[in-house]
């Protein structure tokens, strides 16, 4: 294996680029035979990846540059998959050969410290010389995997003769398709109802309809035609944007070619090695595209030509952000051959398997419930079937701040891997840190504080509101005011508005910020109706007005495809849609996306969130809940109790995107009314919803 190379390239941009410029592309492994599988590993922000048949699981840090690798049961067999393990520090699924097993390893050193075979594929006669190929856990956790056919020489196999499989957490493998020659890349669509796969020697990927609560796949069509688009190469691995937008690498290609989510090509990403393999988005802002490589079968003429082949590239500057790899969900205290027993006859082996399945479900119950119910001591065999229902499958509700008179505007800046949101009677701007439990409270003089956001590329800089004025604050985020504070607009200045203030304000997607403005409050929900607007801030700091008449301007969000603006004036009790123009910044066709009143929705409308599946969460003021509704439908799906009457806000956070959190108020209540809800004006941190949502959008001045 030749020596590292470190090296960076500037790459023009095809004339289907997607932004203006060059994009960097960059070497950051050293080569592998054949590089594959990549997973970014959001929460170390590290790159896990695999040398199929070099048999190596490897690491890279981006903060360090440091690579290490792992050599798997000696080189025996080929590895091409490596994906975390959720919730286990140090375990990860990879493929050996035909089987799946559980790999430990400290991510350091050059041996693991165990591996754990728990399911082989293709294991009928004719296949058993198949080996699995890529692999990738569906946002439910549930690991996809297929095989290929043996190789009889340089670029020839048997084909039509593997299979795709799916992994389910109780080690269930179920088969999909048949006669695949080459199972190759695998993705989802950003609502996560759709698949997207290739059968390398197809020269297509393919899309089907997927179901994520069963686990299934149908209607299997064309998605994009390598041979029918002029496409150099062969369809490879696979990752999507938030966008939508489709990332293929091209084997035999020398590039990674993006298409969008109606199949038409947008652009081509030359990438200085022939054999691309796989892609997959990381970095702290989920904006870099790190592509594996290969070497195998290379003559000298190609090594000549494509010196950095094999290796690993980050490629920057493609104006696009991903998704964090989703880790997979099983369930690791099933033990290997549990149903063992000696040797009986099979009137005896029935239930003496189906009692040692019951044991086992009996003890994984008891532990729930103790998890669940901590003051239980003893088996609770009089526990109430619907309370224990309920409580295995509620979220989990964590109090992280101390009180707010009237918490609001969460914004999860994830990069920094931290809150921010504020209380707006106090004048406060507060930052939350999830890994150290640290708050940081700020107090901003000159008027009421109702948003937060950060600004692209400058550090230490946010956009707040101040009364009814936008302003650049300059704040390091541990001091208890900031550095610095630069008026830089305001609204409402007409005759009568005086009183007025802005209230919930969010950047879209290309970084313009929405906010509004309500009427004065004498008592809570007594607001002058019809005073406030809806404006936007874009670059340059230029300030329009959108939508007069609004009562109490609040929650915004914006849908999957960015063609539909979210927006709530919550004395209306409904949540509206407009038709949105990205690019102009304009909004048209008001309309009603759901009824607060026609679903008997306990509450008022406050501030909102979208998740990937482009379901809405709605924080319910005077209602105790978080709602999650369907705008395509106006349907409720969900409620979350919160412990606090007055919900004002959500935003999805952590790590994996996959944690809600929730600011509430505590106005309006005496100190024996404090004592009596102590949760009420906490942010709360709310895990186990079974939805992933998105970063953050700072703001773009």
């Amino acid at each position: 294996m030749r020596s590292f190379l470190h090296i960076a390239i500037g790459v023009l941009l095809t004339p289907v680029a997607m932004a203006e410029g060059a994009v960097k592309v960059e070497a950051v492994t050293s080569s592998t035979v054949i590089g594959e599988g990549p997973h970014w590993d959001h929460e170390q922000q590290v790159l896990y990846f695999v040398d199929i048949f070099g048999s190596q699981v490897r690491r890279y840090v981006p903060s360090t540059k440091q690579e290490t690798k792992v050599l798997i049961e000696g080189g025996s067999k080929p590895v091409s998959l490596v994906v975390p393990v959720m919730g286990q520090k140090n375990k990860f699924i990879i493929s050996i050969g035909r089987d799946l097993a559980i790999l430990t390893w400290d991510g350091l050193s050059s041996t693991p410290t165990s591996i754990e075979r728990i399911a082989t594929v293709d294991d009928e006669e004719g296949r058993r010389e198949n080996r699995l190929n890529d692999g990738k856990a569906d946002p439910t956790g549930r690991l996809w995997a297929g095989t290929m056919g043996a190789k009889k020489g340089p670029g020839q196999f048997v084909m039509n003769n593997g299979a795709l499989f799916s992994l389910s957490k109780n080690r269930t493998v179920t088969s999909h398709v048949q006669e695949i020659s080459c199972s190759n890349g695998l993705t989802w669509s950003v609502d996560g109802r759709l698949m997207y796969y290739t059968d390398t020697f197809t020269w297509r990927v393919d899309v089907m309809d997927f179901d994520p609560e069963k686990g299934e796949v149908s209607n299997r069509r064309t998605f994009f035609d390598f041979k029918a688009n002029g496409i150099e190469g062969h369809p490879d691995g696979m990752t999507i944007d938030t966008k939508g937008r489709l990332y293929f690498p091209c084997f035999g290609g020398s590039q990674v070619i993006v298409v969008d989510p109606n199949g038409k090509l947008v652009n081509k990403i030359p990438i200085p090695a022939f054999r691309v393999t796989s892609v997959a988005f990381g970095g702290k802002n989920l904006d870099e595209l790190y592509v594996t490589t290969a070497t195998e079968d290379v003559d000298d003429e190609e090594r000549e030509k494509y010196p950095l082949g094999g290796c690993t590239f980050r490629v920057t500057g493609l104006d696009a952000k991903g998704f964090p790899g989703q880790p997979v969900v099983i369930d690791l205290s099933i033990a290997t051959g549990i149903f063992s027993q000696p040797s009986v006859n099979a009137k005896q082996a029935f239930p003496n398997a189906v009692s040692t399945l019951l044991r086992f479900a009996l003890v994984l119950i008891r532990k729930e419930i103790l998890r669940r119910f901590p003051f239980c001591k003893e088996k609770p065999k009089n526990l109430p079937q619907n309370i224990l229902k309920e409580s295995m499958a509620s979220p989990n509700i964590e109090c992280i701040s101390s009180r707010a008179t009237c918490g609001e505007g969460p914004h999860w800046e994830h990069t920094e891997q931290v809150l921010y949101f504020v209380d707006i009677p106090n004048s406060e701007i507060r930052k939350y840190n999830p890994a150290t439990k640290e708050e940081v409270i700020a107090k901003i003089e000159g008027g009421p504080v109702s948003l937060i956001i950060p600004i692209e590329g400058q550090k230490n800089k946010f956009l707040i509101s101040i009364g009814c004025d936008l302003a650049i604050i300059t704040w390091d985020g541990v001091s208890s005011k900031p550095s610095n504070v630069e008026r830089i607009a305001n609204v409402d200045h007409e005759e009568g508005k005086c009183e007025n203030r802005f209230n919930d304000g969010k950047a879209d997607p290309s970084g313009r910020l929405w906010a509004g403005t309500m009427g004065p409050e004498p008592e809570v929900l007594k607001i002058t109706p019809n005073q406030g607007s809806l404006f936007s801030l874009s670059k340059g700091k230029k300030i329009a007005t959108h939508v007069s008449g609004i009562s109490c301007s609040n929650g915004l969000a914006w849908s999957l495809d960015n063609k539909i603006m979210y927006y709530i004036d919550s004395l209306t009790y409904k949540v509206e849609a407009f038709d949105f123009d990205i690019e102009k910044g304009h909004i048209s066709n008001r309309r009603t996306a759901f009824d607060f009143k026609c679903n008997n929705v306990e509450g008022v409308p406050d501030g909102m969130a979208i998740d990937t599946e482009g379901k809405l969460w709605v924080a319910c003021f005077n209602g105790s809940q978080v709602i999650r509704v369907d705008p395509s439908n106006g349907k409720l799906l969900k409620s979350v109790p919160m412990p606090a009457q007055y919900i004002t806000s959500v935003t999805f956070g952590g790590p994996n995107l996959d944690e809600l959190f929730v600011t509430s108020a505590s106005v309006n209540m005496t100190e024996e009314d404090k004592k009596a809800k102590p949760a009420a004006g906490c942010t709360f941190r709310v895990t186990g919803i079974g939805a992933k949502g998105f970063p953050g959008q700072p703001v773009i001045l």
